[in-house]
C-alpha cells in the first residue's frame, strides 16, 4: 500500500511539472479511523515531504466522502487524490 500510494503521488507531481514553490497536493483520505491516519501521516505521508523539496501532500481525514466529494466537485474545488479502500 505504501509503494503504491508514493507511486500515485510521483506520478501526479511529475505531470504537474517542477515549482518555485513546493506544489500542494490535496489528498483525501477516507476509511481509516484518526489512529489510522496519524499513523499514515507520520509513516508515509511526513517522509514523503521531507524526501520532495518541490511537492508537499496535505493530507485531509474525509469520513463521508460521498457527500463530501460531490459537494467539492460541484463546486469546482475537490483533492487532487482520493485515497479509499471502498468504491468511488
Amino acid at each position: 500500500m505504501k509503494q503504491a500510494f508514493l507511486t500515485l503521488i510521483l506520478s501526479i507531481a511529475f505531470l504537474n511539472g517542477a515549482a518555485a514553490e513546493p506544489k500542494e497536493i490535496t489528498l483525501w483520505i477516507t476509511d481509516f479511523n484518526q489512529q489510522q491516519f496519524d499513523d499514515f501521516g507520520r509513516t508515509v505521508i511526513d517522509p514523503f515531504n521531507r524526501s520532495q523539496p518541490d511537492y508537499r501532500v496535505k493530507a485531509i481525514l474525509i469520513q463521508h466522502y460521498d457527500r463530501e466529494l460531490k459537494l467539492a466537485l460541484s463546486a469546482g474545488k475537490g483533492p487532487d487524490v482520493l485515497f479509499t479502500e471502498g468504491l468511488v
